[in-house]
C-alpha cells in the first residue's frame, strides 16, 4: 500500500470538487445563513456526521443552530433555514424533512453531487459539489475512494470554508470563536 500515493490522489480530487463549486451559489447560502432566524441542518450516514459538525461550527459563530431530529429541537418556522446534504439528492429522511420545511414555509438549502433529484426540486437554494457518491460518479469527478467518501470529504471542508466566510464577515476572531465553545472537554 502506497499511503502518500492515494493521499496525493485524494487531496486532489478534493481540490478538484472544491474548484467547480460556483461563486454566486455560495454567496446565496451565506446569506441565507446570515438571514435565517434559525438554522437547521440534516443529512444521512456519514453526509450527517459532516452537518453535525457544520452546525458546530456554525453555533461558534453565533448563529442559532439545531440538528434536526434531535431532543432539543425547537419548531422550525417560515423564517429559518434548513440545510440538506446529501450527495445523491434522494436520501428519503432528509427529503421527507424538506417536504416538512417548504409546507411550513421555511428556505431548504440543499448541497449535493446531483443538480437533479427529488430534494433539488423542492430545495430553493442548491450549492453543486460533483463529488463521486454512493450511486457511483456519474459525470462527475471520478475518484479513487469507495462509494461517497469524496462527497462527502467535501462537504466538510467546503462548510468549514462557508463558516470561515461568516466568520470574516462578521468580524469574529478565533477568540471570540472561543466564547461559544464547549468548556466541559
Amino acid at each position: 500500500m502506497d499511503f502518500f500515493n492515494i493521499k496525493e490522489k485524494v487531496i486532489g480530487e478534493i481540490g478538484n470538487v472544491l474548484s467547480r463549486a460556483k461563486e454566486e451559489e455560495i454567496k446565496e447560502l451565506v446569506e441565507a445563513l446570515l438571514s435565517a432566524r434559525k438554522v437547521f441542518v440534516v443529512g444521512a450516514g456519514r453526509s450527517m456526521l459532516m452537518m453535525e459538525a457544520f452546525a458546530k461550527r456554525l453555533g461558534h459563530l453565533k448563529i442559532e443552530v439545531y440538528v434536526a431530529g434531535e431532543i432539543i429541537e425547537p419548531p422550525l418556522t417560515k423564517k429559518d433555514l434548513l440545510v440538506i446534504a446529501s450527495g445523491s439528492g434522494e436520501s428519503i429522511l432528509p427529503l421527507e424533512i424538506g417536504k416538512i420545511a417548504k409546507r411550513i414555509g421555511a428556505k431548504v438549502a440543499l448541497i449535493t453531487a446531483r443538480k437533479k433529484s427529488r430534494i433539488a426540486r423542492i430545495a430553493d437554494m442548491l450549492v453543486y459539489l460533483p463529488g463521486s457518491t454512493k450511486l457511483g460518479p456519474g459525470k462527475k469527478i471520478k475518484s479513487v475512494q469507495p462509494l461517497g467518501n469524496l462527497f462527502e470529504q467535501s462537504l466538510l471542508l467546503f462548510c468549514d470554508i462557508v463558516a470561515m466566510l461568516i466568520q470574516k464577515r462578521k468580524g469574529l476572531s478565533n477568540q471570540d470563536l472561543l466564547k461559544y465553545h464547549s468548556n466541559l472537554d
